[in-house]
């Protein structure tokens, strides 16, 4: 009987003692898994809130090519200097799209404007004087080919006289006043 209890002492002290060890060992890694969760839920945060910042970064990236777009049209509307060789060349495009023939291109200095806030603002105007020939019908397309123009103009004074008739079609003279704009 007394094998019997060293036997159960020996076999209840080894339990107890597998459960003192295990909890000995256990324990401080137990903590460090409680450790790690809490670092990984805090880590998960990070990148949802990294992800959120690279979709608001992807959509300030997209205005900005917008905005570049459009501020390059303005750039091609109203461009840096006056750019005179270039509009030769687009007026006398314009009129020999048109159907008309260019008699007279004469550029000068538009008035200066008559408020004080407008001289503030960035943009000077050109003042363009163009005498051209044509049949009524080629001098409305002319007009829309201004008003389709790339470069802003803007028609200030039309006038018309006729000069008769040309091999049998009522040709007229026009002069147009007009201004566009410049950086």
């Amino acid at each position: 009987m007394l094998g019997l209890i060293i036997r159960l002492a020996i076999g209840v002290s080894l339990f107890f003692g597998g459960i003192g060890m295990l909890t000995w060992y256990v324990t401080p890694l137990y903590r460090d898994v409680l450790a790690l969760r809490g670092s990984l839920a805090q880590k998960q945060q990070e990148l949802i809130k990294k992800e959120e910042t690279k979709v608001k970064v992807k959509e300030v990236l997209e205005q900005y090519e917008t905005l570049a777009k459009q501020a390059e049209k303005v750039n091609i509307s109203v461009p840096t200097g006056k750019d005179i060789p270039s509009l030769l060349v687009t007026m006398e495009a314009l009129a020999t799209e048109s159907g008309m023939v260019m008699d007279s291109l004469v550029f000068g200095e538009a008035a200066p404007p008559a408020a004080p806030e407008a001289a503030v603002k960035k943009y000077r105007t050109l003042a363009i004087n163009v005498s051209v020939r044509g049949t009524y019908s080629a001098f409305k397309n002319y007009l829309a080919t201004i008003e389709n123009n790339v470069r802003l103009l803007d028609i200030t004074n039309v006038s018309f006289a006729g000069v008769g008739k040309e091999a049998g079609t009522d040709v007229m003279k026009f002069s147009i006043r007009m201004q566009t704009y410049f950086q």
